[in-house]
């Protein structure tokens, strides 16, 4: 690797790096583009969005570590997301969705092996600067979908074909994409099963605001849907769902 005129060894640290990217983003910040023509900007902006997605691959790296090496426990934190929160000065939501994100994409650990990633095909792309988070964020809600009776194999070709058609669309195309394969899969229905519907299931609230009203969002299952009845205004059973947190 080429730095500044300076060839960079493998003696090169992930410390060291990690300075180097502070100090390019240091002179990206100062620089001027005026120089550049139309093309040239275009380009760069390019180039940067593919960057800006593996150093997301990156972020997963960091939160796996901090989890494996307890950290959140150290600090007093019962989250991983609470810790984020403290340390990094960020929202609740922004620390949740980098959890969820890191549980994905990330690599893990089991019985001591390092595993690959949950999504594995979504995480190589995005490691080559292919696939957003926001694709990588709608693949995950769609293969999600895929009921449970569906073999290992024919999932991992169906994210295989969802990261492939990320890296060539953006993420607002991915749930027709989803719905075909989804069709595709499970043509009449007869494979998706209530143990897919619980899977599923779930209930978030949203923070309080300063009228103490709170937005909700939930998937629920057959029954509590049904109770609920055409105006979506009317509260059904909560015995079927689950409060979902990070």
């Amino acid at each position: 690797m080429n730095w500044g005129g300076q060839v960079l060894g493998d003696e090169v640290t992930v410390a060291d790096a990690t300075g180097l990217v502070s100090d390019a983003v240091g002179v990206l910040v100062q620089d001027s583009l005026d120089s550049l023509t139309d093309d040239d900007l275009v380009e760069m902006m390019r180039e940067w969005e593919s960057t800006r997605r593996r150093v997301a691959s990156f972020e997963h790296k960091l939160i796996r570590e901090v989890e494996n090496r307890g950290l959140p426990e150290k600090a007093g934190a019962k989250r991983t997301s609470k810790y984020l929160e403290q340390t990094l000065r960020i929202g609740h939501a922004d620390a949740c969705a980098r959890v969820r994100a890191a549980e994905l994409l990330g690599l893990r650990q089991e019985a001591g092996r390092i595993v690959e990633p949950w999504l594995s095909w979504t995480a190589a792309f995005q490691e080559m600067g292919l696939v957003s988070a926001d694709s990588a964020r709608v693949i995950a809600k769609i293969v999600n979908r895929i009921p449970g009776k569906v073999n290992a194999d024919t999932r991992d070709r169906a994210e295989f074909t969802l990261a492939h058609f990320a890296a060539t669309s953006t993420p607002d195309d991915l749930p027709k994409v989803g719905d075909r394969l989804l069709g595709y899969l499970d043509p009449d229905g007869r494979l998706t099963d209530d143990s897919d519907r619980q899977r599923r299931r779930g209930l978030t609230i949203g923070k309080q605001g300063v009228d103490g009203m709170s937005t909700m969002t939930a998937e629920l299952t057959p029954t509590p849907a049904g109770a609920a009845g055409p105006d979506r205004r009317q509260p059904g059973p909560t015995g079927h769902v689950q409060r979902r947190g990070c």
